[in-house]
């Protein structure tokens, strides 16, 4: 799930399943995600690929700067910072932006796809479909193509999906 953040102290614009957590900025472009106690370091530039480590849990990253900040959960590998369709868009324009990668592994989603991608999941697990706070939920059984039949939260936005484990 992307999580907008709309002031340096607020909490997000967009919550799912009151599995809210606030952003707080602190000095040196370093962020805590509260109350998860969950850090965030520097990982990579606007533009940049960025490499998380290898061999660790998916993990959460932040992209933007100042009071304009999109966070999505459970990442691994590698991907490129502030592409729209992991972060779903532009969450402060007109601004340098960078990618601040989570310390700790990601609780919030497990399973993740971009939107095209076909996935695979239990019987009668929860998939969710959307991007930046407008998601559908919908059960899905093996194999299933994200997006296909699952309607469209939001016309002419890149969207995912994922299972969400909330702690």
């Amino acid at each position: 799930m992307f999580k907008r953040f709309d002031s340096k102290f607020l909490k997000p614009a967009h919550c799912l399943a009151g599995a809210c957590a606030a952003l707080m900025l602190l000095g040196a472009g370093v962020a805590k995600a509260q109350p998860s106690a969950n850090y965030y370091a520097l990982n990579c530039a606007e533009g940049a690929r960025c490499y998380l480590a290898t061999g660790v849990q998916a993990q959460d990253v932040a992209y933007g700067a100042g009071d304009g900040w999109s966070v999505r959960p459970g990442l691994t590998g590698t991907f490129i910072c502030g592409d729209s369709k992991i972060f779903g868009g532009d969450p402060k324009p007109k601004t340098s932006k960078a990618c601040y990668a989570s310390w700790n592994p990601s609780k919030q989603n497990s399973l993740q796809w971009l939107e095209n991608d076909t996935g695979t999941v239990a019987a009668n697990t929860v998939v969710w479909y959307g991007v930046d706070g407008r998601y559908v939920p919908f059960k899905k059984s093996g194999q299933f193509k994200c997006g296909s039949g699952m309607g469209d939260p939001w016309n002419g936005r890149a969207k995912f999906c994922f299972v969400a484990n909330l702690w």
